[in-house]
């Protein structure tokens, strides 16, 4: 007897599921054959994919984001996200980069640090995460690696220099 079509109660149905606790799937570890995974192949070709194409609901959105927030990914997923090269690698760091990261633009830092006692000349703060900010900027000249060029800020102080700068240009003291 096929029960394909039929509609069962909700007692019918919790009996069958009793009745089947326990059990395997029927194709529990049995794999197709060859032959077989070719056909299923041939048949899906042309075939476009049952969800192309349809928007996903306001409210499944929500729901999925309330599933996945907090959730954390391990460290072994995380290296496989990430792959070998990060993913906004652009093949070239810019001339910007190059010479920041340079030794001479680094030892020019360090002097600048040293010649100010690693001390910020705005506010005297000392023991902070510190900027070695240029007088003539960078962007105006990327040469200049004199220490003269440079002077000691905190990051705070170093933000509201820039922010000087933006608003009335070069000219505030």
């Amino acid at each position: 007897m096929t029960t394909l079509g039929m509609k069962f109660s909700e007692v019918s149905k919790r009996k069958m599921s009793e009745a089947h606790k326990g059990q395997k799937a029927w194709n529990k570890g049995k794999s197709a054959s060859i032959e077989t995974c070719k056909k299923m192949s041939e048949a899906r070709k042309g075939k476009s994919p049952w969800n192309k194409g349809k928007k996903l609901s306001d409210s499944y959105k929500n729901r999925i984001r309330q599933t996945l927030t907090g959730r954390k990914a391990s460290k072994e997923t995380k290296e496989k996200m990430r792959g070998k090269i990060p993913w906004n690698y652009k093949g070239v760091s810019t001339i910007n980069d190059r010479i920041r990261r340079s030794a001479e633009y680094k030892e020019w830092r360090t002097s600048v640090f040293e010649r100010d006692d690693y001390t910020c000349q705005e506010c005297g703060e000392r023991g902070c995460t510190l900027n070695a900010h240029h007088l003539v900027p960078f962007k105006q000249d990327k040469e200049n690696v004199d220490v003269d060029n440079g002077i000691t800020l905190c990051e705070d102080c170093h933000i509201h220099s820039e922010q000087k700068i933006r608003l009335y240009g070069d000219c505030f003291e």
